[in-house]
């Protein structure tokens, strides 16, 4: 009897493990995917002076690959706190001493007041990030139907710029116009619409934004109609956001899994083996 509880203990952990391990190779392969996207997006659409947004090393010091990240991570959440990134690191700072002096007062040993620190430091981050994937959400969203808007307004004779400013007029406030109406100021106030494009790309950091900017730089390269272009962007993008449909099905079965892993499987356990619970605790009292 002890040796199929013994079987029975090995099985449930082996099936946890493997559970587990599916779903760290599913989330791994997903970001290595997206990389590749991005990186090969940002391949045709390379910003001033020779550097790259990839996802990979910005640079080789760690100082200035953090700074650019949160930098990006600013730019991405939209500035919700009008700070640049020295004020957000003081805030971040501001907030740490703050939990710091309440877990001091309430007489906290000094593992919960290096607890306290960080969590003071990290939870504005957090927020950020958060904020920053809701936007970034929010843009991919609102996207295909610009695209769609775009390429009506192109194909019955309207420029680009007179295109997207008559969209953003007509249209509802959201994340995406706000980007946009900043790519127009930038080409009113002097900046040529490759350069104005490839600092959206690098903003924004979406594959579907990168591969839209380099088409468009692509067509005012070799000159190919503008109005194609985008109709073969919007289908693109169109695709891309069926496909990320898809891939968020297919790990919410592996979320879906892990519950069934985790708690369901040894409810059952328990049932199979709680009646042999009894003799095996008394087997061990009395050596076997």
């Amino acid at each position: 009897m002890i040796h199929v509880i013994l079987f029975a203990l090995a099985l449930a952990c082996g099936m946890l493990s493997y559970q587990v391990a599916v779903f760290v190779r599913f989330a791994v392969a997903v970001e290595r995917e997206r990389r590749r996207r991005v990186e090969q997006a940002l391949g045709a659409v390379e910003v001033p002076g020779g550097r790259r947004s990839s996802a990979g090393g910005l640079s080789s010091r760690p100082i200035s690959v953090y700074r650019r990240f949160y930098e990006g991570r600013l730019l991405r959440a939209g500035r919700p706190t009008e700070l640049d990134f020295g004020e957000f690191i003081g805030l971040s700072l501001a907030m740490g001493i703050g939990f710091v002096a309440v877990s001091a007062s309430l007489d906290a040993d000094r593992v919960m007041l290096m607890v306290a620190g960080g969590a003071g430091y990290t939870l504005p981050w957090l927020w950020l990030g958060d904020r920053a994937r809701e936007r970034t959400r929010s843009i991919v969203r609102d996207l295909p139907a610009f695209m769609d808007l775009l390429t009506l307004s192109v194909s019955a004779g309207l420029d680009f710029t007179s295109a997207i400013a008559r969209i953003i007029e007509r249209g509802k406030p959201c994340a995406l116009y706000d980007e946009l109406r900043f790519l127009l100021l930038e080409i009113k106030l002097g900046s040529s619409r490759r350069t104005a494009l490839r600092n959206l790309a690098e903003r924004l950091m979406v594959p579907e934004v990168d591969s839209l900017a380099a088409a468009i730089i692509q067509a005012d390269q070799y000159g190919a109609p503008l109005g194609n272009a985008l109709r073969v962007q919007a289908e693109y993008i169109r695709v891309s956001r069926h496909q990320a449909v898809e891939k968020r099905a297919g790990q919410a079965v592996i979320l879906v899994s892990l519950p069934t892993v985790f708690f369901l499987i040894p409810c059952v356990f328990l049932i199979l083996v709680g009646p042999y619970l009894a003799d095996l605790v008394g087997a061990f009292n009395s050596g076997f």
